[in-house]
Formats: C-alpha cells, structure tokens, sequence
C-alpha cells in the first residue's frame, strides 16, 4: 500500500512526511549491495500489531528480522524478532503508541549481512480502521451516510515521520447540496483534523458543524475530499513522539443551513455559520439516531456498584450496527409536584448516545405503558420525548443545547423534572437552573407512577474496544 502520494497544499503543510509508507534520511538509501532487498511496513492494518514485508532474495539462505525501540534520543539496540524463509512477518508483540525501527538481515552460506535499510512502525490500541486503505484519491471511501476512521501521526528520533491521510468521494446531483460534518472523539471545539475539498485551499475543521457542498450545475458531481492530521497536535515540534485519534465523518443530504450562513460557503472550505446551532443539535438521522431503534427493558444491564450508583455498561459486539435504548424501572415512584433528580455521569461511548431519566410512566388506556423521557449528551445537549409500548411516539422538546450543562466524558450532570400545578407545565432543571417548560398535551397524556434510568446505543458504536458506560445517581 504506498500512501506517499500527497496533494500540493498538504505537502506545503506538513513537507516530508510518510503516508503509510517510510521516507528515509539521504544516507540511509540503498547502497546496492545484497543487503538492499526493500522492506514495507505497515502499522494501522490490524489491532495491536505491526506488518513487516520484504522482496525474496535468490541469494539469501534465510531472513532475519530485527526490530528495536524508537527512543527520545535515538534508536535502542535490536533484538531478533523473526527467522527463517519467510517474506512477511506480522509483529503482534507490540506496545500502544510505542514508535519502533525495523531491520531485516540477509544469511547467506553461513555470513550474516547487514540491513542496510530501516522502516518505522508503530504499535497502537486503535480500533482497526476498516475504510483502509483509502490512501490516495484512486482508493477514496464513497460516503453515503458516515464513516468512522483513524488518524495518526508519528515522530521519529531521525526525523521521519508516519501519518494518515483518508479519502473520501461524495456524489452530489445537479442543482443540489450535500452536507459534511466532522465528530472527533473527546473534542466539543476545533478538532485536530485538516479537511480539503479537492481542488480548494485546506481548513481545519470544528466538531459538530456542517459544511456544504454546492453543486451548481446541472448534472451530477462527484466531489473529493481529504481529511489529514494538523500535527502540532498530535506531537510538540521538534520532539519525537505521536498520537492516533478517531472521528466520524457524517453526510447528510436534507439538512437545513441556517439563514445566516452568507450563501454557499462550504464548497471553499468556509463553515457555513450555525447562527448557535451547536452544529446538528446533539442528533443525526439515519444510522447514527440517538433515538428510535429497538427500544428494550433491560434491567440487567444496570448493576449496583459500592457507592451506589446504577451504571450501564454495555460492549457486546451483537448489539453492533444498529440503534438500541435500554431502560430499567426504579423502585422510586413518581410525585409530580415532589419532582425528581437524578446525577448523570457519561464515561465513553459514542457522542450521539443519550441518556438520561424517565417518569410519569404507566398504563394509558386505549395504548399501553406510556412514559415522558428525558435525555442529555456529553456534548451540553437535551431533549424530551414520549415513549409508548416500546417506540418513540412524539418528541416534545427538540435537541436543544444548553450553557447550564457540563460537556465531556467523565463529568457530572444534574437532570431535573417537575409539575408546577400552578401554570401546569414540567419544568426541567439542569444543574439547578430551569432550562426551560413544556406540557405533555397530546394523547396518551402520561400520568403514571413509574420513573426509571435509560441509555441508548448507537449504530455507530465500536465494541468490544469502547464500551457505552453511564453512571446513575
């Protein structure tokens, strides 16, 4: 897989740098002599391990690979990996984010010659990314709703450098538009992450805001896109070390631009404005919902810990690729007037999965257990809907964002909801202040005695490496 192929503007961005492939010091070239059979590395093909290729040679009784460490200082001692006839070695003893320097040497009547070449490599935790290889514009991943994929950077000791670079193809019909979205994983601003749209000048992109593709003519168009690392924040300049991070790449064909977004900005490379949209207001149609999907109790799901928290945890790759919500009845009931609380902590999972509380629940004549949800993200966003037998029958408040909740993994949030019989409307408080009212009029009106914990489960999760884990209290 040669990856080295790079466009102008990036090669004017980020100059010498690797794709997939190693570029070597000048006087570490082939000298021609036997000891100069090309060896490939590949470090992002499988989880947890690195793959070593290399030419046969007529002349070599047997192969011997070595591989050392990449330190701060430069390169440690070699040890012995791989003996034998082989020309490919997949190296699975390998540390996450841990930089490593490759050497294969040729026995040839009993004398052994030096590998005269090295190759880097990196060992990574990384979920595979399975839109590889899409290195070059002739490999470019076709996006019809959204991609999850890896982006790396790597710096040597020698000053060599390993990074990504993921295409993408987009087809757009005359007269119309297409929009794109970038979700990196543990961000809410700018993401760390270069986007170009073939043919025009590179930007760095924002978490969660949507950019348009204007496709003026009148029959269709295929557009290219790139998305490349900006590297000074995956490495401090001028030191060795490196990072691999994941982010979505959403599409969406009936979005809605905002009025204030200065006509079509997107095909340049400008974010349209959100006019404080919070790009797609914490939701995604299709595959990705926060919402909808197999709605399910699931009481087994949410286990006690020593503190007494409830906390779902799920990572079970049968629930893959598709849009679950589990909830569990509590033991408390529902006093409308009294309200409720609850602390809710998201610890990983991915950005769309809500979760949240649910009350008022019970039997409505005529349609079965009915009850009013309340959900949030991790990203400050909230919403409220109406869940009957099993299936979203209405939402009540849209995703909306909020400045009173927390945003990111691992942080609290309080959540809570209350009658207030005097204008008769809930009001919802986060953390304390009231975020806004809203009234449960259309039939069947909710006015059960149960509450109970949900979390839903995206599509777009990647389990077993990170689960969907939410605390209760």
């Amino acid at each position: 897989m040669n990856k080295c192929t790079l466009t102008r503007s990036l090669m004017i961005l980020i100059p010498m740098i690797s794709i997939g492939c190693n570029i070597l010091p000048e006087e570490e070239k082939e000298s021609g002599s036997i000891t100069g059979t090309k060896i490939e590395v590949e470090s992002f093909l499988e989880y947890r391990a690195v793959t070593v290729k290399w030419q046969g040679d007529i002349q070599a009784d047997e192969y011997v690979l070595q591989r050392a460490r990449d330190e701060i200082n430069g390169v440690g001692s070699y040890t012995e990996i791989y003996r034998g006839r082989g020309t490919k070695y997949i190296d699975r003893k390998v540390d996450d984010d841990i930089r490593y320097v490759y050497r294969l040497d040729i026995i040839q009547k009993g004398n052994v010659h030096k590998g005269e070449q090295t190759r880097i490599g990196v060992g990574n935790s990384a979920e595979v990314d399975l839109n590889e290889p899409n290195n070059r514009m002739e490999q470019a991943t076709a996006l019809s709703s959204f991609k999850r994929g890896t982006m790396y950077y790597f710096r040597f000791s020698d000053g060599r450098e390993l990074t990504d670079i993921d295409w993408y193809k987009v087809k757009v019909g005359g007269g119309k538009s297409v929009y794109l979205q970038i979700q990196e994983d543990g961000t809410v601003g700018m993401t760390t992450l270069w986007m170009e749209i073939k043919g025009k000048e590179p930007f760095l992109t924002e978490h969660g805001k949507w950019y348009e593709l204007r496709n003026e003519a009148k029959t269709e168009k295929e557009w290219y896109i790139t998305i490349y690392p900006y590297v000074e924040n995956y490495a401090v300049e001028g030191m060795t070390g490196g990072t691999i991070r994941r982010y979505t790449i959403i599409r969406s064909d009936n979005m809605t631009v905002p009025p204030d977004n200065g006509g079509n900005n997107g095909g340049n490379g400008t974010p349209p404005g959100n006019s404080g949209n919070n790009g797609n207001n914490g939701r995604t149609d299709g595959e990705g919902t926060t919402s909808g999907g197999s709605i399910q109790e699931k009481n087994e799901l949410f286990e006690k810990d020593v503190f007494g928290r409830f906390i779902f945890f799920l990572n079970e790759q049968r629930y893959q690729g598709k849009s679950y919500t589990f909830w569990k009845y509590l033991d408390r009931e529902w006093e409308a007037e009294a309200g409720m609380s609850m602390e809710l902590v998201k610890e990983s999972g991915n950005y769309f999965g809500g979760y949240g509380l649910f009350f008022a629940g019970g039997n409505v004549e005529g349609y079965g257990e009915s009850m009013l949800v309340l959900q949030i993200q991790k990203d400050g966003n909230y919403t409220v809907g109406k869940v009957v037998e099993g299936e979203y029958y209405e939402v009540i408040v849209p995703w909306e964002n909020s400045v009173y909740l927390r945003k990111g993994y691992g942080v609290k949030n309080t959540v809570g909801v209350k009658w207030d019989n005097q204008s008769k409307y809930y009001i919802i408080t986060l953390n304390g202040i009231e975020e806004t009212r809203f009234r449960d009029t259309k039939a069947p009106v909710c006015a059960g005695k149960r509450t109970g914990i949900v979390a839903v489960v995206t599509s777009i999760e990647r389990f077993p490496q990170t689960p969907v884990k939410v605390g209760y209290k």
